[in-house]
């Protein structure tokens, strides 16, 4: 399965981003991490040909609202994550997908596996 991994790119996606290669899923699936190389990414693209897309929103954000709204165009299925006490954007209520609370990033490859089976 194609996973693509999107986030604010105002998060510190560089612990997200070990976490989910350090786990399983990386063994697993193919994990596409938007901000992992300085070479152009076209994640339209990227969104449309994934099985996928796992959405970090802790934070607001334009771009990954832009994101969610290709992965609802196209149809994929999104895993919604955030970190239990944020206050997600209320215009997440009309995404499809779980919602999954972590108290700390390292529990994230399991609560994702845990949502895939």
């Amino acid at each position: 399965m194609e996973m693509y991994v999107a986030h604010p790119s105002s998060t510190n996606y560089s612990n997200l981003y070990e976490e989910l290669k350090d786990s399983t899923l990386a063994e697993n699936h193919k994990l596409v991490f938007p901000h992992d190389s300085d070479e152009f990414l076209n994640s339209k693209e990227v969104i449309r040909n994934s099985d996928l897309i796992l959405a970090e929103v802790s934070k607001p954000s334009t771009g990954l609202g832009i994101e969610l709204g290709w992965a609802e165009i196209f149809n994929k299925k999104v895993i919604k994550m955030h970190q239990e006490g944020s206050e997600i954007s209320s215009s997440l209520k009309v995404i499809e997908g779980p919602e999954i609370s972590y108290s700390d990033i390292e529990n994230i490859p399991a609560l994702i596996e845990d949502e895939i089976k």
